[in-house]
């Protein structure tokens, strides 16, 4: 049995939004239920230039569908449990980027759509759950600023889930959940976007950043980024600790040269619980 690169991996799922846009823009219709001209009349965007203090916070994959609508798609394969805080901080974050115009106004009719594509994380019994942050708005009406549509391909082929979604993104779906080299093109035989994501993804090689490997070994390189991940926020912890002590230090150094409170917190840029708990530890 050969397997290829999981098309949940957020490196691959990327590189097929790219390279294959008639599976991508038919997978966000079936998904939203927004018109397929509409979603092919927008474009991706680079994840990159989020700003954030969280060394680990950037997005998998963002769609422009137009100036008052974004969607955010998270792929998950190998995370160990559905962690809920770490995905409403994704659309928090997408939703702070694109919320104003350019003269700094708020957008009145913005909206989120964040897409999860959840696998292997125990993420709950359902296939598709969808969740909704409301705002209210003139004449007690309501609207909907973020949607949040969460698909476990866990459950893709259960019929105890399933039984109310389309054939046509059930097939979708199951594309998106196997890794069986025969059962994809099985799958995609017939199937003109299928197939193009097919052929792409056994050409799939190192040029694209991806290499095709079984899932043994996509496993332990998952893991071993993360391993290097936690190493990587340790040593950021560790220098936070040293620019604290460096604070405190400077701050007693002034104070016995008879520096006023708020000179020793203009220059130091700092704030007065700071500056008493600097003064009041020992060291």
């Amino acid at each position: 049995m050969q397997n290829i690169t999981s098309l949940t991996h957020d490196k691959a799922f990327k590189a097929i939004a790219k390279e294959c846009p008639e599976f991508f823009y038919n997978l966000l219709h079936l998904i939203t239920g927004i018109d397929i001209k509409r979603i092919k009349a927008g474009k991706l965007l680079d994840t990159k230039f989020i700003n954030s203090k969280k060394r680990f916070k950037d997005l998998d994959l963002l769609f422009m569908v137009d100036e008052n609508l974004i969607i955010n798609i998270e792929v998950s394969k190998y995370n160990g449990g559905y962690n809920l805080t770490k995905n409403t901080s994704y659309f928090c974050e997408a939703h702070k980027e694109f919320c104003r115009n350019d003269d700094g106004s708020y957008k009145s009719d913005f909206q989120v759509i964040q897409i999860v594509l959840c696998q292997n994380n125990n993420a709950g019994d359902f296939l598709i759950q969808e969740e909704y942050l409301y705002a209210e708005t003139y004449y007690g009406q309501k609207k909907k600023i973020i949607s949040v549509i969460n698909i476990n391909l866990d459950k893709v082929t259960d019929s105890k889930y399933n039984k109310n979604v389309s054939k046509e993104l059930l097939k979708y779906l199951t594309f998106l959940s196997i890794t069986n080299k025969d059962e994809l093109e099985k799958l995609s035989k017939n199937h003109k976007e299928l197939k193009e994501v097919f052929d792409y993804m056994i050409k799939f090689d190192r040029e694209h950043g991806v290499v095709i490997r079984d899932e043994e070994d996509e496993f332990q390189a998952i893991m071993a980024s993360e391993r290097r991940e936690a190493l990587n926020e340790g040593e950021a912890r560790g220098e936070k600790r040293g620019e604290n002590k460096k604070t405190i230090e400077s701050i007693r150094n002034m104070k016995s040269m008879g520096f006023e409170d708020k000179i020793i917190m203009q220059a130091l840029n700092t704030d007065e619980y700071t500056l008493k708990n600097a003064l009041s530890l020992k060291m």
